[in-house]
């Protein structure tokens, strides 16, 4: 599984998961799968995270997250659901 996490100050005050799903899409697309083609990775599942601050990996917090999984089909990421 392939995870990528990303810093977004702004879910701090109020951005509401519905606000960054086209964006989730976004950083799957343009930024995970060509990440993941160039370093050769036959990874087909992933997870985009993003955080209002920085989270150590697996530690229980009060920071907003929200995390969205991904299948990949070619070069295109499939929304799953949790």
């Amino acid at each position: 599984m392939g995870r990528f996490r990303f810093v977004l100050p702004e879910i701090a005050t109020g951005v509401e998961f519905e606000d960054i799903v086209d964006d989730l899409d976004y950083v799957c697309a343009q930024v995970a799968l060509p990440a993941l083609t160039q370093a050769g990775s036959d990874v087909s599942q992933l997870v985009i995270s993003v955080s209002a601050s920085e989270v150590p990996f697996g530690e229980p917090t009060e920071i907003v997250q929200y995390f969205q999984p991904f299948h990949r089909e070619g070069d295109a990421c499939i929304w799953e659901e949790f």
